[in-house]
């Protein structure tokens, strides 16, 4: 069985950005957004029971950027729920929550992120497996 990194981890997120970083179909969907945009997911009750930051820029010189931290600088989009709602989210096995913002941005970001571009980049990738309780 191949060695894939689990899902938004540190190896899983610099696979992504190298990959992102490269794919010129990417960089030029991005160059025509009218301005740079980001997602924010706040997700509590992370593996650990703290707070998990997944942070997304869509750019226009640099394409699309993830992180693991909120890092400085404004956010457009926000979706706030528990971890593991956001894991069944991410694998269809539950609708996505419903994301806070300006409503021209959410479906920009959307898009994005249900494009051919981005898909292309995509990593294959072990989810992490919820805890019995």
């Amino acid at each position: 069985m191949p060695d894939h990194p689990l899902f938004m981890s540190l190896r899983h997120v610099d696979i992504l950005n190298r990959r992102l970083a490269e794919s010129q179909p990417l960089l030029e969907l991005c160059s025509g957004l009218k301005r740079d945009l980001s997602l924010l997911y706040e997700l509590h009750d992370g593996p650990d029971g703290g707070e998990v930051v997944w942070r997304t820029d869509f750019t226009r010189s640099r394409g699309i950027v993830f992180s693991l931290e909120r890092s400085a600088g404004p956010i457009d989009v926000v979706i706030s729920c528990g971890y593991w709602d956001a894991i069944d989210a991410v694998q269809g096995k539950a609708a996505i929550p419903t994301p806070r913002g300006d409503v021209d941005a959410i479906e920009k970001i959307m898009a994005l992120l249900t494009s051919q571009e981005i898909q292309g980049c995509a990593v294959q990738v072990v989810f992490p497996i919820r805890p019995v309780v």
